[in-house]
Protein backbone atom coordinates (compact mmCIF):
# COMPACT_ATOMS: atom_id res chain seq x y z
CA UNK A 1 0.00 0.00 0.00
CA UNK A 2 2.68 2.46 0.77
CA UNK A 3 4.33 1.57 -2.47
CA UNK A 4 1.66 2.53 -4.21
CA UNK A 5 0.72 5.85 -2.54
CA UNK A 6 4.85 6.37 -2.88
CA UNK A 7 4.22 5.45 -6.49
CA UNK A 8 1.44 7.52 -7.63
CA UNK A 9 3.11 10.72 -5.79
CA UNK A 10 6.50 10.27 -7.62
CA UNK A 11 4.62 10.30 -10.98
CA UNK A 12 2.77 13.32 -9.97
CA UNK A 13 5.48 15.28 -9.01
CA UNK A 14 6.79 14.20 -12.68
CA UNK A 15 3.64 15.16 -14.45
CA UNK A 16 4.07 18.71 -12.83
CA UNK A 17 7.75 19.21 -13.49
CA UNK A 18 6.84 18.42 -17.27
CA UNK A 19 3.90 20.17 -18.14
CA UNK A 20 5.43 23.53 -16.11
CA UNK A 21 8.45 23.08 -18.81
CA UNK A 22 6.40 25.24 -21.56
CA UNK A 23 8.44 27.74 -23.13
CA UNK A 24 8.04 31.42 -21.97
CA UNK A 25 8.69 34.04 -24.25
CA UNK A 26 9.70 37.75 -24.11
CA UNK A 27 6.67 39.35 -25.23
CA UNK A 28 7.08 42.86 -26.59
CA UNK A 29 4.81 45.26 -28.65
CA UNK A 30 5.54 45.37 -33.01
CA UNK A 31 6.34 48.85 -32.08
CA UNK A 32 9.45 47.50 -30.40
CA UNK A 33 10.36 45.52 -33.54
CA UNK A 34 12.15 45.88 -37.06
CA UNK A 35 12.26 44.27 -39.83
CA UNK A 36 15.56 44.07 -41.87
CA UNK A 37 16.58 41.28 -44.19
CA UNK A 38 13.22 39.65 -43.94
CA UNK A 39 14.39 39.11 -40.42
CA UNK A 40 12.87 40.71 -36.81
CA UNK A 41 15.25 42.52 -34.67
CA UNK A 42 14.67 44.72 -31.31
CA UNK A 43 14.72 47.77 -32.31
CA UNK A 44 18.46 49.64 -32.47
CA UNK A 45 19.72 45.89 -31.60
CA UNK A 46 21.69 43.86 -34.04
CA UNK A 47 20.70 40.31 -32.25
CA UNK A 48 17.60 38.35 -33.88
CA UNK A 49 14.65 38.26 -31.88
CA UNK A 50 13.46 35.45 -30.52
CA UNK A 51 10.13 35.90 -28.31
CA UNK A 52 6.43 37.35 -28.99
CA UNK A 53 5.16 40.55 -30.53
CA UNK A 54 2.01 41.51 -29.68
CA UNK A 55 -0.29 43.81 -30.97
CA UNK A 56 -3.58 45.33 -29.48
CA UNK A 57 -6.44 47.21 -30.86
CA UNK A 58 -6.75 51.15 -29.43
CA UNK A 59 -9.41 50.02 -26.87
CA UNK A 60 -7.22 47.69 -25.82
CA UNK A 61 -7.93 43.95 -26.94
CA UNK A 62 -5.51 41.51 -28.44
CA UNK A 63 -5.43 42.06 -32.19
CA UNK A 64 -2.35 40.01 -32.91
CA UNK A 65 0.15 37.56 -31.41
CA UNK A 66 3.51 36.14 -33.22
CA UNK A 67 6.13 33.70 -32.46
CA UNK A 68 9.53 34.60 -33.29
CA UNK A 69 12.74 32.55 -33.20
CA UNK A 70 16.30 33.26 -33.91
CA UNK A 71 14.16 36.81 -36.20
CA UNK A 72 11.85 34.47 -38.23
CA UNK A 73 8.07 33.72 -37.55
CA UNK A 74 8.12 30.36 -35.89
CA UNK A 75 5.20 28.23 -34.54
CA UNK A 76 1.47 29.69 -34.62
CA UNK A 77 0.75 33.23 -35.32
CA UNK A 78 -3.30 34.42 -34.23
CA UNK A 79 -4.92 37.10 -35.02
CA UNK A 80 -8.40 38.09 -33.58
CA UNK A 81 -11.42 40.15 -34.20
CA UNK A 82 -12.18 43.64 -31.98
CA UNK A 83 -14.83 41.37 -30.23
CA UNK A 84 -12.47 39.13 -29.38
CA UNK A 85 -12.99 35.89 -31.87
CA UNK A 86 -10.56 34.45 -33.46
CA UNK A 87 -9.42 35.67 -37.03
CA UNK A 88 -6.97 33.69 -37.96
CA UNK A 89 -4.68 30.63 -36.96
CA UNK A 90 -1.49 30.42 -38.90
CA UNK A 91 2.07 28.13 -38.30
CA UNK A 92 5.05 28.82 -39.49
CA UNK A 93 8.40 27.02 -39.61
CA UNK A 94 11.40 29.29 -40.25
CA UNK A 95 9.57 31.74 -41.49
CA UNK A 96 7.18 30.71 -44.04
CA UNK A 97 3.75 28.80 -43.61
CA UNK A 98 4.31 25.60 -42.59
CA UNK A 99 1.39 23.31 -41.07
CA UNK A 100 -2.34 24.09 -40.27
CA UNK A 101 -4.03 27.41 -41.14
CA UNK A 102 -7.68 28.81 -40.46
CA UNK A 103 -9.35 31.65 -40.85
CA UNK A 104 -13.02 32.58 -39.38
CA UNK A 105 -15.59 34.97 -40.08
CA UNK A 106 -16.01 37.39 -37.13
CA UNK A 107 -19.47 35.74 -36.12
CA UNK A 108 -16.72 32.48 -35.27
CA UNK A 109 -17.70 30.56 -38.88
CA UNK A 110 -15.02 28.98 -40.34
CA UNK A 111 -13.76 30.85 -44.07
CA UNK A 112 -10.55 29.16 -45.07
CA UNK A 113 -8.36 25.97 -44.34
CA UNK A 114 -5.49 25.19 -45.81
CA UNK A 115 -2.10 23.15 -45.47
CA UNK A 116 1.26 24.01 -45.94
CA UNK A 117 4.68 22.49 -46.64
CA UNK A 118 7.91 24.78 -46.39
CA UNK A 119 5.78 27.88 -47.52
CA UNK A 120 3.66 26.10 -50.47
CA UNK A 121 -0.01 24.55 -50.47
CA UNK A 122 -0.36 21.25 -49.99
CA UNK A 123 -2.76 18.90 -49.57
CA UNK A 124 -6.68 20.60 -49.50
CA UNK A 125 -7.58 23.92 -49.55
CA UNK A 126 -11.26 24.55 -48.14
CA UNK A 127 -12.97 28.27 -48.99
CA UNK A 128 -16.51 28.71 -46.66
CA UNK A 129 -19.55 31.16 -47.34
CA UNK A 130 -20.37 32.73 -44.51
CA UNK A 131 -23.57 29.87 -44.12
CA UNK A 132 -21.30 27.32 -44.04
CA UNK A 133 -21.39 25.82 -47.65
CA UNK A 134 -18.28 24.89 -49.71
CA UNK A 135 -17.28 28.32 -51.71
CA UNK A 136 -14.65 26.25 -53.16
CA UNK A 137 -12.13 24.01 -52.30
CA UNK A 138 -8.78 22.67 -54.43
CA UNK A 139 -5.91 20.58 -54.29
CA UNK A 140 -2.12 21.06 -54.48
CA UNK A 141 0.64 18.82 -53.97
CA UNK A 142 3.50 20.69 -52.80
CA UNK A 143 2.60 23.95 -54.23
CA UNK A 144 1.49 21.98 -57.38
CA UNK A 145 -2.38 22.93 -58.50
CA UNK A 146 -3.93 19.75 -58.83
CA UNK A 147 -8.06 20.27 -58.78
CA UNK A 148 -10.12 23.51 -58.01
CA UNK A 149 -13.93 23.09 -57.65
CA UNK A 150 -16.23 26.26 -56.84
CA UNK A 151 -19.57 26.46 -55.94
CA UNK A 152 -22.66 29.02 -55.89
CA UNK A 153 -23.66 29.81 -52.27
CA UNK A 154 -26.77 27.77 -52.62
CA UNK A 155 -24.18 24.51 -52.79
CA UNK A 156 -24.98 23.88 -56.70
CA UNK A 157 -21.33 23.46 -58.80
CA UNK A 158 -20.22 26.49 -60.15
CA UNK A 159 -17.05 25.31 -62.04
CA UNK A 160 -14.15 22.32 -62.18
CA UNK A 161 -10.42 22.61 -62.61
CA UNK A 162 -8.54 19.62 -63.15
CA UNK A 163 -5.25 20.07 -63.63
CA UNK A 164 -3.02 16.62 -64.86
CA UNK A 165 0.47 18.41 -66.21
CA UNK A 166 1.48 21.67 -67.16
CA UNK A 167 -0.34 20.80 -70.95
CA UNK A 168 -3.05 18.43 -70.39
CA UNK A 169 -6.07 20.13 -67.95
CA UNK A 170 -9.98 20.21 -68.34
CA UNK A 171 -12.16 23.55 -67.22
CA UNK A 172 -16.27 23.01 -66.81
CA UNK A 173 -18.39 25.66 -65.91
CA UNK A 174 -22.23 25.51 -64.76
CA UNK A 175 -24.48 28.02 -64.53
CA UNK A 176 -26.68 28.92 -60.83
CA UNK A 177 -29.33 26.30 -62.43
CA UNK A 178 -26.92 23.05 -63.11
CA UNK A 179 -26.41 23.80 -67.05
CA UNK A 180 -23.26 22.96 -68.20
CA UNK A 181 -22.95 26.03 -69.83
CA UNK A 182 -18.48 26.30 -70.49
CA UNK A 183 -15.94 23.20 -71.07
CA UNK A 184 -12.56 23.06 -72.45
CA UNK A 185 -10.06 20.44 -72.67
CA UNK A 186 -6.00 20.79 -73.01
CA UNK A 187 -4.36 18.13 -74.51
CA UNK A 188 -0.24 18.32 -75.36
CA UNK A 189 -1.03 21.95 -75.08
CA UNK A 190 -3.72 22.52 -77.83
CA UNK A 191 -7.05 23.29 -76.44
CA UNK A 192 -9.65 21.35 -77.71
CA UNK A 193 -13.27 23.37 -77.62
CA UNK A 194 -15.82 20.87 -75.55
CA UNK A 195 -18.77 23.40 -76.34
Amino acid sequence: MNKTILSVFLSMIVLSQLTSCETHYKEVGLDKLELRDSLWYENKSNELFTGRYLENYETGELKSMVTIENGKVNGKAESYYKNGAKAAEINYRNGVFHGKSDEWFEDGQLSTKATFCNGELDGYSEKFFENGLYDGYSYYRMGELDSLFRFFPSGKRKSELKVFDLDNSTLKEWDSTGILIFQITQIDGEYVDGN
